[in-house]
């Protein structure tokens, strides 16, 4: 009986502390920090971009308007704020402003850049 006891302990503290985390991530407003790793369009023509976060690297899905997509090239840096929602795009880590949330496109010369790069 007393490991099992033991075994209840040390799962209740998993939960409370991925719970914790995750209370502090979000209340923090974290900058969960990403990068571009694909683009491409699905069947009903939406257009998507897929990022990959740092903290947890498995590629998420993100849908995107035609303008916001013609601005972000593969491996631009993403800055996405977990509570607000308010997104920041750059050209690279420490890089020039592409696009912000409430702003829209910073930089309207992305769009050629990206074609020059052929990472478009």
């Amino acid at each position: 009986m007393g490991l099992f006891k033991w075994i209840l302990i040390g799962l209740g503290l998993v939960v409370l502390l991925t719970a914790g985390t995750g209370a502090y991530l979000y209340f923090s407003d974290y900058a969960a920090e990403a990068t571009v790793t694909e683009k491409g369009t699905d069947d009903s023509g939406q257009r998507y971009v897929i990022v990959t976060p740092k903290l947890y690297p498995y590629p998420v899905k993100v849908s995107v308007s035609s303008q916001e997509y013609e601005v972000i090239c593969k491996d631009y840096f993403v800055l996405y704020r977990i509570q607000s929602g308010h997104t920041q795009v750059y050209s690279r880590e420490g890089g020039s402003l592409i696009y912000e949330t409430g702003r829209g496109i910073v930089d309207t010369g992305a769009a050629a850049r990206c074609a020059l790069t052929g990472s478009a």
